[in-house]
């Protein structure tokens, strides 16, 4: 059975979480848990099968895993549900699509971190017999942030709920609109620069601002720019609300820029060199997206 972790809510159980992960991996070659939606661990995943995961060019990997389950109807909370569909059952007392939103994979030197997109179970005998969680890679924010070309207005402009249709839906929806002014010209809403450091500063300043607009401190990630010691073509970037993804897909091809995600945990030190501190800082992990230079883009 999945083993339930500590709350992650200090540095000593961060501490005691960093040794035990060690432990596993030693044992098994790879430590695989569910986490919450701020990344902190909840749920240590030990009969699982069909573990895969991968890491695509400059955008999202993917991530599966099934795990063995001998838990009746009742105990989920739901009754009687159709074999193969999919429902938001509970793994010891964290709901999958409440709780329960991140997916980590980490092997030491490689870690994979993503959102957990799918759960599917089989049942059998009234009881489910297996699920089969499956995520994207976190740096599929990018893919949901939008690129933000007039930051003023942006910033000027409060949030709007609007609710589904309660006479036909069964269960109406709440959603957040913004609404705001989009860059209708060329000129201040193109940035040029060197393709590296310009693609760092902008999925960071972007992100910055849309966070904190939202009433946030600051964007749940932070991205950096790897030192390579190669030179970056000149590129301009026009910024159409489109999102960030495609943004700044033509150029990451051109200049051959690639995109790469690492997590950072509380309590383990950091090389500043690279992560720009030798601490995360708080009781959260930190996803990191580096922007670094391909060796032949100096031909581009």
């Amino acid at each position: 059975m999945p083993g339930i972790l500590d709350t992650m809510n200090t540095t000593e159980a961060w501490k005691k979480w960093f040794d035990l992960r060690a432990n596993v991996i030693k044992q098994r070659g790879v430590y695989v848990c569910l986490c919450n939606g701020s990344g902190q661990p909840l749920i240590e995943l030990d009969n699982y099968s069909d573990l895969s995961y991968n890491f695509q060019h400059n955008q999202p990997g993917t991530a599966s895993v099934r795990v063995g389950l001998d838990v009746e109807y009742s105990l989920a909370g739901v009754f009687a549900p159709p074999p193969g569909a999919e429902h938001d059952i509970q793994i010891l007392g964290a709901l999958m699509h409440d709780d329960l939103k991140m997916l980590l994979i980490d092997a030491g030197d490689v870690r994979w971190f993503g959102k957990i997109k799918m759960a599917k179970f089989t049942t059998r005998n009234s009881r489910f017999d297996s699920i089969t969680i499956e995520a994207l890679e976190y740096l599929d924010v990018l893919g949901e942030m939008p690129a933000v070309s007039d930051r003023k207005a942006w910033s000027e402009t409060k949030n709007e709920k609007i609710k589904d249709n309660i006479h036909t839906l069964k269960s109406p929806r709440e959603y957040t609109l913004k609404l705001f002014r989009s860059g209708n010209q060329v000129d201040g809403f193109t940035v040029i620069g060197k393709a590296d450091e310009t693609v760092a500063k902008l999925i960071q300043e972007n992100a910055s601002l849309i966070y904190r607009t939202e009433g946030y401190t600051g964007p749940p990630f932070l991205c950096r720019r790897v030192e390579t010691g190669l030179d970056s073509p000149e590129i301009t970037v026009t910024l159409a609300e489109d999102t960030m993804a495609n943004t700044i897909k033509d150029v990451l091809e051109f200049a051959n820029i690639n995109l790469f995600l690492r997590v950072a945990y509380p309590c383990e030190t950091l090389d500043a060199s690279v992560w720009g501190r030798t601490q995360v800082g708080t009781v959260f992990p930190v996803p990191y997206i580096f922007v670094s230079q391909g060796e032949d883009a100096e031909n581009a």
